[in-house]
């Protein structure tokens, strides 16, 4: 699958999953189009105010994405301190990145 014909910041709730073992306290994001900036995050931050998650690049561009965390996985996200980013369609995982996560 090519990364540059299906970047996009047009995300919808069936393109995002969040995922959470309450068990583990571990979280995920599993998204089916790649992020605008895939190939270089470094880092992710939950804001718990609108409960939304941005991926910060190396350069510090930053995406948002624009669908929240709905509860009740809005406590693990923002306990969280690493979030396994997962680029996934039809059972193939295209690209996974383990994050830091900050919560704010």
């Amino acid at each position: 699958m090519d990364f540059n014909d299906l970047a996009t910041t047009d995300l919808t709730r069936k393109d995002v999953d969040f995922v959470c073992d309450h068990d583990t306290g571990k979280v995920w994001v599993l998204h089916g189009k790649p992020f605008p900036i895939q190939k270089k995050m470094a880092s992710a931050s939950y804001d718990r105010q609108t409960n939304l998650i941005s991926f910060i690049a190396s350069d510090g561009e930053r995406f948002t994405v624009s669908t929240p965390v709905k509860p009740p996985l809005v406590t693990p996200f923002a306990q969280a301190k690493n979030v396994t980013v997962v680029w996934t369609d039809k059972g193939e995982i295209f690209d996974m990145h383990l994050l830091p996560l900050t919560a704010q």
